[in-house]
């Protein structure tokens, strides 16, 4: 009787230490999967706005305005006056502002370096310091600054420097024709 009660003791333990570890791997587990919740909710995955028309790439182009080689840090998305802009990315709203280039802008700051910038808004609907959800209005499409019609120019900074929204953006989009 002895015996048998020894060895459910040692089976005890066994199965007491097996659950300590795989509780341990559940905690972590749970932990790396909120992280990468959180990245993911910060990171620049979502249109900007309703339409998917891209009239100018990220890259060289020649400048509408001087009609020289220029480099376009961003892409321009064609779309009708007041359509609703949204934030790709939860974060931080870091400006929000205007000068003659850009027109009325929003600058969001997000996870790991990253940035998105709205540029030529007809207004924007946030303030700087401001948390936003991604997918949250931010502002309406305009024609503010130096543009050439209505349209939003998004722009993603990585430290600092612009990088090619393309990689970031779901891949139904199409370019204009022209």
């Amino acid at each position: 009787m002895q015996e048998l009660a020894n060895l459910t003791e040692a089976r005890y333990l066994e199965l007491e230490r097996e659950m300590t570890r795989l509780q341990g791997h559940f905690t972590r587990s749970k932990q790396l999967l909120l992280e990468k919740l959180e990245r993911q909710r910060r990171t620049p995955s979502l249109w900007p706005t309703l339409s998917k028309i891209v009239t100018s790439p990220y890259g060289y182009r020649k400048d509408p305005f001087t009609k020289k080689l220029s480099f376009h840090r961003g892409i321009d998305i064609a779309g009708k006056m007041n359509d609703p802009v949204y934030a790709a990315a939860g974060g931080t709203v870091r400006e929000v502002g205007y000068d003659k280039l850009h027109g009325h802008n929003v600058i969001l700051e997000h996870a790991d370096g990253l940035r998105t910038w709205y540029m030529h808004l007809s207004s924007a609907s946030v303030r700087k310091g401001q948390t936003v959800d991604k997918g949250q209005h931010i502002g309406k499409l305009g024609t503010t600054g130096r543009s050439t019609g209505p349209h939003l120019h998004y722009e993603i900074q990585l430290g600092g420097k612009s990088t090619d929204p393309a990689p970031y953006l779901p891949a139904s989009y199409r370019k204009e024709k022209g």
